[in-house]
C-alpha cells in the first residue's frame, strides 16, 4: 500500500481535479496533504502574439520556422542556452533541415535534437553535449523531460504547445533552475493549437473503438463457447487501435488495457457494477521459432530440450520447420536470478553476448490461428458480396469536391445491404480505418504510391481520390485465398499461419485485413507467441455488452466525455494565457488559481457554450 505520493503538477479542485482522482485511485484514507508553489518568481514570460495571422493563403509552417530561426540567431548571439519544445518529431526534423539551409553554420553546429524514437546512444550524447554547453540549443519533444536536470537553461521556447497546461508549466519550469533569471518564450499564432488538437486526436480513444473492443471480446467469448473467463492479448485488437503513426506492440497493448478500463469504469458509474472486468497478466511463456533445418536445433545444446516441433513455416521459399519453445521452463531452470520480463529482454536483445548460445540462429514467429465461420463456398460468396458492396460505395464518392463522414458512409452501406443492420456504423469505421492504414503501409513500401483515401485535417471527413481502393480489396481477397488454401480436410475450417516477427509490415497487413474479415463475420483469429502480456477478462453479464454493440449510436461513455471536457478546458486555458496581454505577475497568479481549480470567468463562459452545467459540477 502507498505510504507517500508525490507529483510536480496536479490540479486541486475544479473540473480537472487530479488530487481527488489520485487519492481515490490509491485508496488513501484521510491523507496528510502538502502543497508547494507553482509560481516561479525567477521566470519571466515573453509571449509575442500574432492574433490576426491566418493560415489561408500562407505558409504557416514556413512562417513559424522563419520566426524561430531569427529568435535562435538572436539568442545564440547573446550567449543564451535555449531549450525549444516541439509537439511532434517531424517538426523537429523539418526545422533542423531549415536551419541547415538558412542559418549560420556556428548555430547549426551548436544545435542538438532529442526525441523519443531517437537511438538511445544518440539521445545520451545529445543530452551530455547540451548539459556541458557544447550544444547551446536543444530541439526536443516532451521526451526531454522526466529525469532531465540541467541547471543553466536561460530560455525555454515553445514552437507550439506540446499538450495541456500541466505540460506547459512543467516544461517552462526547466528554465533557470540555478540562474537568477530565465524566460518562457513563445511566438503565438492562433493556428498553433492545431498541433494540440491533433495530438489529442491521436492519443485519445474514440467511441467506435470502445464499441469494437466490446464486440471483439464478445466474438472471442462466442468462439470459446461463451466462456466467462477469457485470456486474450493485445494483438487480437490490433486492427481497432492501429491508427495514426505506426504503433508499437506496447502502444497497442496500452490502448487495449485503457479501453477495457474505461469501459469497466463507465459501467460502474451507470449500473453500479461492471459486466466486464479486465486485468493484465504475465508475458507469454511460449514462443515460436523457425530454424534452417531440423538439425539446427542441436546447435542449442542443452537448451534444445525446451523446443518441440509444431508445424511448417510456408512463408519462405524453402519450407522450414517450426518449433514452440517453453520459455518459462528455460527461465525457471537456468535464469531465475532475473525477473521473467528481464529474462525475455536479455534473451531477445540484439547487442551484447547472447544469453543462450546460437540464439541468433532462430527466427521468431507469430502464430495466427484462423478459423472460418462457415464452409469455404459460403465464405467466398459472402466475401464477394462485401467486396462488391464496398467498391460500389467507395466509387460513389469519387469526386474531388466530395467529402463524407463515417456516418454518411455507413448510411450508404446500410442502403445497399440492409441485413448488416445496427452493425453498419461499426463496419463503416472498420472499413475506413483499414483502408487508411492500408495506404500507409503501401506508402512505406512504395516510394511513389498515391493514397486513394485521405482524411480532411481537423475534421471527421474523408475523401476518395482514385479507384486504387480496388488494390486494397484485391489484397484482402488474396489473403483470404491464402488462408483457405492452407486449410486441409483434416483441419476442417482451421489453419495456423506463421508470420516473421521482424516483418513488421506483413504483421500489420495480417492484423489489418484479418480484423476487417472478422468484422464481416467471415472468420475469427487468435494470436500466440507475441511480445505483449496476456489480458484476463471476466464477463459477468453478456446482456449489457451485447446491447452496447447492438445500439452503438446510443452508447455514451461518461469517462470519455469527461476526458474531452478536460481537453477543451486546457485548450481554452492555454488560449487565455497566450492571448491575454498580462504581465508576468498576472500570468503566474492566473496559473496558480488554475492549479487550485479556479478558471477565469472568460474560460468558464466559453466552456458553458458546449458543456452547460457540466462545467459547474
Amino acid at each position: 500500500f502507498p505510504v507517500a505520493t508525490f507529483t510536480a503538477t496536479a490540479i486541486y479542485g475544479g473540473i480537472e481535479d487530479m488530487y481527488v482522482e489520485t487519492r481515490d485511485s490509491l485508496g488513501l484514507v484521510n491523507p496528510v496533504t502538502y502543497f508547494g508553489y507553482v509560481k516561479r518568481d525567477n521566470i519571466s514570460v515573453a509571449i509575442q502574439r500574432k492574433p490576426d495571422y491566418s493560415e489561408r493563403g500562407k505558409d504557416y509552417r514556413g512562417d513559424k520556422f522563419k520566426v524561430l530561426a531569427q529568435r535562435l540567431k538572436t539568442f545564440f548571439e547573446a550567449g543564451k542556452k535555449v531549450l525549444v519544445y516541439f509537439p511532434m518529431v517531424n517538426l523537429i526534423l523539418d526545422f533542423r533541415n531549415y536551419l541547415l539551409a538558412y542559418s549560420d553554420q556556428k548555430l547549426v553546429d551548436s544545435t542538438g535534437v532529442y526525441y523519443g524514437p531517437l537511438d538511445r546512444l544518440e539521445k545520451r550524447d545529445a543530452y551530455q553535449k547540451f548539459k556541458s554547453d557544447r550544444y547551446r540549443v536543444m530541439l526536443a519533444t516532451k521526451a526531454f523531460g522526466m529525469g532531465i536536470d540541467i541547471p543553466n537553461i536561460d530560455i525555454v521556447y515553445h514552437f507550439a504547445p506540446t499538450g495541456n497546461v500541466c505540460d506547459y508549466i512543467q516544461e517552462i519550469g526547466r528554465a533557470a533552475r540555478q540562474l537568477q533569471e530565465g524566460f518562457a518564450s513563445l511566438d503565438f499564432f492562433p493556428a498553433d493549437f492545431s498541433h494540440v488538437n491533433r495530438l489529442y486526436g491521436i492519443s485519445t480513444l474514440k467511441r467506435h473503438q470502445l464499441v469494437k473492443t466490446v464486440d471483439r471480446v464478445l466474438q472471442i467469448a462466442t468462439r470459446e463457447g461463451r466462456k466467462r473467463n477469457l485470456l486474450m492479448n493485445g494483438d487480437e485488437f490490433h486492427s481497432i487501435f492501429a491508427t495514426g503513426s505506426e504503433p508499437s506492440s506496447d502502444d497497442i497493448d496500452n490502448k487495449v488495457k485503457t479501453a477495457l478500463l474505461i469501459i469497466e469504469k463507465d459501467f460502474v458509474l451507470k449500473l453500479g457494477y461492471s459486466p466486464l472486468i479486465a486485468r493484465p497478466r504475465s508475458l507469454f511463456t511460449h514462443e515460436y521459432f523457425a530454424l534452417n533445418s531440423p538439425s539446427a536445433i542441436d546447435s542449442l545444446g542443452v537448451f534444445s530440450k525446451y523446443f518441440e516441433p509444431v508445424g511448417i513455416d510456408n512463408s519462405q521459399v524453402r519450407r522450414q520447420p517450426v518449433y514452440r519453445a517453453d520459455l518459462k521452463a528455460v527461465w525457471k531452470d537456468n535464469f531465475s536470478k532475473y525477473s521473467f520480463a528481464q529474462f525475455k529482454y536479455e534473451l531477445h536483445k540484439s547487442d551484447g553476448p547472447p544469453l543462450v548460445p546460437n540464439w541468433s540462429n532462430l527466427r521468431g514467429l507469430l502464430a495466427i490461428r484462423v478459423e472460418l465461420s462457415g464452409t469455404t463456398p459460403a465464405i467466398m460468396k459472402a466475401f464477394s458480396e462485401f467486396k462488391y458492396l464496398i467498391a460500389e460505395v467507395f466509387g460513389s464518392y469519387i469526386n474531388p469536391s466530395t467529402h463524407f463522414s463515417s456516418a454518411e458512409f455507413a448510411a450508404r452501406l446500410l442502403a445497399r445491404m440492409p441485413k448488416i443492420g445496427h452493425r453498419a456504423s461499426v463496419l463503416s469505421e472498420s472499413i475506413l480505418e483499414s483502408a487508411f492504414n492500408f495506404c500507409r503501409l503501401q506508402k512505406r513500401q512504395r516510394n511513389f504510391y498515391s493514397w486513394f483515401i485521405s482524411r480532411i485535417e481537423d475534421t471527421d471527413k474523408y475523401q476518395i481520390k482514385s479507384t486504387a481502393y480496388e488494390d486494397f480489396l484485391e489484397d484482402m481477397s488474396a489473403l483470404l485465398d491464402m488462408v483457405i488454401g492452407r486449410i486441409t480436410p483434416v483441419d476442417g475450417a482451421i489453419c495456423t499461419v506463421f508470420v516473421d516477427k521482424d516483418d513488421r509490415n506483413n504483421i500489420l497487413r495480417w492484423f489489418l485485413e484479418l480484423g476487417l474479415l472478422e468484422d464481416f463475420g467471415l472468420l475469427t483469429y487468435r494470436c500466440s507467441g507475441g511480445d505483449t502480456p496476456e489480458i484476463f477478462v471476466r464477463i459477468n453479464s453478456f446482456l449489457p455488452l451485447q446491447r452496447l454493440v447492438d445500439l452503438p449510436n446510443e452508447y455514451e461513455n461518461l469517462i470519455l466525455k469527461n476526458v474531452y471536457l478536460r481537453h477543451r478546458a486546457s485548450v481554452e486555458m492555454l488560449t487565455y494565457l497566450f492571448t491575454e496581454r498580462a504581465e508576468t505577475r498576472d500570468f503566474w497568479d492566473t496559473v496558480e488559481d488554475y492549479f487550485l481549480g479556479v478558471l477565469p470567468e472568460e474560460v468558464r463562459d466559453r466552456l458553458k457554450v458546449d458543456f452547460g452545467s457540466s462545467v459547474d459540477e
